[in-house]
């Protein structure tokens, strides 16, 4: 189960660029929030985790894509 939680974390994601397949690969399964969703979120003025937490509820059922949705709050927030 080790490689599979490794691949699931999406640390690899953040650091390239995102494709079309990245955008709509889902990273909070609680909720069915897709990185496309987290992304425009962000493009709309989310900041923080509780911000992108308020506008797309990912991070709040199970808490076990926090650390991938704080990766691509991150790498976003870089862009700027």
């Amino acid at each position: 189960m080790v490689p599979q939680n490794d691949s699931a974390s999406g640390l690899d994601s953040a650091e390239s660029s995102p494709s079309n397949d990245d955008d709509e690969r889902t990273v909070c399964f609680c909720h069915n929030v897709s990185a496309k969703a987290l992304r425009e979120a962000i493009q709309a003025g989310a900041r923080t985790h509780a911000d992108i937490q308020a506008a797309t509820r990912a991070s709040t059922g199970c808490g076990g894509c926090e650390f991938e949705v704080l990766d691509i709050l991150e790498a976003e927030l870089q862009k700027k």
